[in-house]
């Protein structure tokens, strides 16, 4: 067994893609990630994952790759707000 060091990131800290709007971290339907709140933005539904604890982002089963970001994420906060102007005004 090897050493783990603190500075060593493990698998979920492995992070690839970003939001093009917002920079913020996403992960692919499948992935380990650790336990919180996961919002899909891949087809703009913000669907919302929570996870108490470790495990599998959940797939979609329709044919495409769900895309997850953290419930941080400002590009949700900002499409609420323009649905929100746009529906009243």
């Amino acid at each position: 067994m090897r050493p783990t060091h603190d500075r060593e990131p493990m698998n979920h800290e492995k992070v690839g893609l970003r939001c093009e709007e917002c920079q913020m971290p996403l992960w692919r339907a499948g992935e380990v990630v650790p336990a919180g709140t996961y919002v899909r933005v891949d087809d703009r539904t913000y669907r919302t994952a929570i996870l108490d604890q470790e495990g599998s982002l959940p797939a979609t089963f329709d044919g495409h790759i769900a895309l997850y970001c953290t419930s941080a994420c400002a590009c949700r906060d900002h499409a609420y707000r323009k649905r929100a102007v746009d529906r009243d005004g």
